[in-house]
């Protein structure tokens, strides 16, 4: 008899994780604030979930959304315009920086890293996301330096 219950307790409880855990529609961010997608993807989609919302952006090089030209060849220069992009990214999602958890950085040279660092770290205060660099790698347009974020923002109460 305890095995039965200790069963029934276990599959109620996991109905009750996936139901609180159920995602809802995908949404399309799209904003003039950062590049328009030059392919078949987005800038970001939003999945609700059963106590919030999750963005997922796409990789941001440095373009202007403006003119469509890429920021000068300097690392902080690049940093600098594709944290821009970013924000809009998260503002057109109805988030900002703090409500990044994870953070994916391509650079084309690792050497960039420290430059990278000071200007990606004016972006974000003390709610700092996880994060992963990988270097050595070529980027679209021969761009230095990529980034895409993850971002959870729990539903108001």
């Amino acid at each position: 008899m305890k095995r039965v219950t200790i069963i029934l307790g276990l599959l109620v409880f996991s109905l009750f994780l996936t139901n609180s855990l159920v995602f809802g529609e995908n949404i399309t961010v799209v904003t003039g604030d950062a590049p328009k997608a030059v392919g078949p993807y987005s800038q970001g989609k939003i999945i609700e979930v059963g106590y919030g919302k999750m963005l997922f952006s796409a990789g941001q090089i440095a373009i202007d959304p403006i003119t469509g030209k890429m920021a000068d060849n300097k690392i902080a220069l690049q940093t600098d315009q594709v944290m821009k992009n970013l924000v809009a990214i998260l503002k057109a999602a109805d988030m900002r920086s703090k409500d990044v958890v994870s953070v994916t950085v391509y650079l084309r040279r690792l050497s960039d890293f420290k430059e990278f660092n000071l200007i990606y770290g004016k972006y974000f205060s003390n709610n700092l996301p996880a994060r992963q660099t990988i270097g050595g790698v070529d980027l679209p347009a021969k761009a230095l330096v990529e980034v895409a974020v993850v971002a959870f923002k729990k539903n108001q109460q």
